[in-house]
């Protein structure tokens, strides 16, 4: 008798023991389709961060680009600016230049006493003027 209840506890620890060996097995069989769920998630995240990395430094690349092509624009158009500028007070400094010289030639004139002045006339030819003949 005490063999067959030996018997009997032997087999129902063996049987104990393959039930939970089923229950790990479940366990371990979860986790590892947890793990390659997980493993596929991940490969999917680093293939779209290293399409993403590509296509940041694209935008990078065309954004340096629109940069320069920006910058050679503005150089262009503040070297045209200073081309007119350098053009206006060019023209200015000799409008001045004329107008004094102009100024000096009457002054000179005038200083003189002369009875023949001749006065200066822009794009003209100059005329004579002669005083009245009881005046000198």
């Amino acid at each position: 008798k005490k063999t067959n209840e030996l018997l009997q506890d032997t087999q129902n620890q063996l049987q104990e023991t393959k039930n939970h060996v089923e229950e790990l097995t479940k366990v371990v069989d979860q986790e590892r389709a947890s793990c390659a769920e997980a493993s596929k998630e991940l490969e999917t995240r680093i293939e779209k961060e290293e399409v993403l990395a590509a296509k940041l430094a694209q935008l990078e690349t065309e954004n340096e680009g629109l940069i320069a092509r920006w910058l050679q624009t503005k150089n262009a158009e503040a070297e045209k600016l200073n081309n007119a500028n350098a053009i206006y007070e060019d023209v200015v400094r000799r409008a001045s230049d004329v107008q004094i010289a102009n100024e000096s030639r009457i002054a000179d004139s005038v200083a003189a006493g002369s009875s023949n002045q001749t006065l200066p006339s822009i794009g003209h030819q100059s005329r004579d003027i002669t005083a009245p003949k009881d005046m000198a």
